[in-house]
């Protein structure tokens, strides 16, 4: 089997308190890389659920609620001027074309 080398930079405080961690297992840092990139074949996915912390959550639902509050009364001023919907449908279908346009290399 052919080998590849995987680097990566971490806080180098960090990386002395895992080697203390895996070394107290019994394992080097390659090792438990090694493990984890098994796990990932195995699980085709991360081995753990990731998820974001609770507070950056909230945020996240605070910061959401906000813009969709402003989009509604936005949507409720009579001052406010909405596009037609085949207008839209027009402007999508032709950014489209010039997306696969460019994606397939040809240039006008």
């Amino acid at each position: 089997m052919k080998e590849a080398i995987v680097r990566s930079r971490i806080d180098a405080a960090k990386k002395v308190e895992v080697e203390a961690i895996l070394g107290a297992l019994g394992l080097s840092t390659s090792d438990a890389i090694r493990l984890f990139i098994n796990q990932v074949i195995l699980e085709k996915g991360l081995p753990f659920k990731v998820k974001l912390p609770e507070e950056a959550s909230e945020a996240h639902d605070a910061w959401f609620r906000r813009q969709v509050e402003s989009a509604v009364a936005k949507a409720d001023d009579p001052e406010t001027v909405f596009t037609p919907h085949g207008d839209v449908m027009k402007r999508f279908n032709s950014e489209q074309g010039d997306r696969r346009t460019k994606k397939k290399g040809i240039v006008s």
